[in-house]
């Protein structure tokens, strides 16, 4: 087994342990075990617990982030990142009751404005209207302010129904829908 591999393992277990014990009872012991690998080998790919939380988090979160694009429908990244938030919506529930969860947020944030600076960049009608930092403040409120809204939603145990919350969501970085216009 090559180190890519081991890396998956242990991901792969965490997830796998994380869907009958709350995160913050597994500890390395516990995936070292499950997993038949050394504590060294361990050590070698991950820091600590919250770096294979956040190693998940990234790797899915970045296989949004690479799939193509369709240049006719700049909204269809954030269709892919709701249906994926949706579909791990146990997983993302159970890792907000972690210690860690702020990091874990901070981790969708980031990827969430990621996600909203390409939207702009598509937009070319939008990108010399604002400058960067402007623009870079708004996105992020929207972020933080999308993050707040999926994890209530989550924890709720409501449906987040993707095609309309992009919709809405990418009506809303781009201005198109605005209640505080004065």
């Amino acid at each position: 087994m090559d180190r890519s591999d081991k890396k998956e393992l242990i991901a792969d277990t965490y997830t796998r342990l994380l869907a009958e014990i709350p995160g913050g009872n597994i500890t390395v012991t516990m995936l070292i075990r499950e997993c038949g690998i050394s504590r060294q080998t361990f050590y070698y790919h991950f820091r600590d617990i919250m770096d294979v939380v956040e190693y998940i988090l990234r790797k899915g979160l970045s296989d949004i982030l690479a799939a193509p694009e369709d240049p006719d429908d700049p909204a269809e990244a954030l269709r892919r990142l709701i249906r994926e938030i949706d579909d791990n919506r146990e997983l993302i529930r159970k890792l907000g009751e972690t210690p860690r969860s702020r990091e874990i947020q901070k981790c969708v944030t980031a990827v969430i404005t990621e996600i909203s600076e390409q939207v702009i960049e598509n937009r070319t009608d939008l990108t010399g209207k604002h400058s960067i930092s402007e623009m870079r403040f708004a996105l992020s409120m929207y972020a933080h302010g999308f993050e707040g809204y999926i994890l209530d939603r989550i924890e709720r145990n409501e449906p987040l129904e993707a095609d309309v919350l992009a919709d809405l969501l990418y009506r809303f970085i781009t201005g198109e829908l605005s209640m505080l216009s004065f």
